[in-house]
């Protein structure tokens, strides 16, 4: 089962959408601080109290502190994907089967409008979207919503609510969400998922048969 620190990476991957519109949006800030951080390596000239504070400065940006969390987010849920393909399978035969995919669209417009009047020029309001989007993260982590993922969709994944039997564990289970890339995603009930266990009620499929 996934740890309390990936479920915090996961939830920065889900905003990674509003995090790429505010660094769109503060790209200037981002590239004078890179431009201040290379002169100062560039010249030697890194290890004053000056070039320090200035350094420091740069990284405690709240637009750097957004770039650091699109980082983060992108880059585990890439690293979680992929790393599928190394755990072990189970066998998931449907009973049940309930498209939610559709649930990432109210999380999108649950997160955008509340920032659709900020002004991103002032730096008090960047901070502000910080803390929000943190205290938003705590009620995802601890809700176990890591089904609820516009990035899923964009690297073409589709989420189910799905019931039936663990076949090779003899185990049944009810209402857990399946995570299924696009070229498998037309599954019905009776189908058998190869799967393994991403959460305790979230799962990633790698393949779908008929027996």
């Amino acid at each position: 089962m996934i740890n309390f620190k990936s479920k915090i990476f996961l939830f920065f991957s889900s905003y990674a959408p509003l995090f790429l519109i505010i660094l769109i949006q503060k790209h200037r800030v981002l590239m004078e601080n890179g431009t201040k951080i290379l002169d100062l390596f560039y010249n030697n000239n890194f290890c004053s109290w000056n070039s320090l504070f200035t350094i420091l400065k740069a990284i405690i940006n709240p637009v750097t502190i957004i770039l650091l969390f699109l980082i983060i987010g992108i880059g585990f849920l890439i690293y979680l994907l992929i790393k599928n393909n190394s755990f072990a399978q189970n066998k998931f035969k449907i009973t049940q089967i309930q498209n939610v995919t559709s649930d990432n669209m109210t999380y999108i417009i649950s997160y955008l409008v509340p920032f659709l009047s900020l002004n991103l020029n002032s730096t008090a309001n960047l901070y502000s979207i910080i803390v929000l989007i943190l205290t938003i993260g705590v009620i995802y982590v601890n809700s176990d919503m890591l089904y609820i993922n516009p990035l899923l969709n964009w690297f073409g994944y589709r989420t189910y609510k799905i019931s039936g039997k663990i076949l090779n564990r003899d185990k049944d289970v009810n209402d857990v969400f399946f995570i299924i890339p696009k070229e498998i995603s037309q599954i019905s009930v009776d189908n058998v998922i190869n799967q393994m266990q991403y959460d305790a009620f979230i799962y990633i499929a790698s393949s779908i048969s008929n027996k």
